[in-house]
């Protein structure tokens, strides 16, 4: 019964590293790519009147 629960162990175990892995690549992706709705909305208004596009 003891290696049952070293397997159950090693498995939680597993189970926590992947899900602090995810949580943290979420946060990294969060922090680089995200823009304010503001500057989007300002992109947008300007768009045709860009005289550099």
């Amino acid at each position: 019964m003891n290696g049952a629960w070293v397997a159950v162990a090693a498995g939680v175990a597993v189970v926590i590293v992947l899900l602090v892995v995810s949580w943290l690549r979420r946060v990294q992706d969060f922090d680089r790519g995200t823009v304010s709705h503001q500057w989007i909305a300002e992109q947008r208004f300007g768009q045709g009147h860009d005289p550099q596009r």
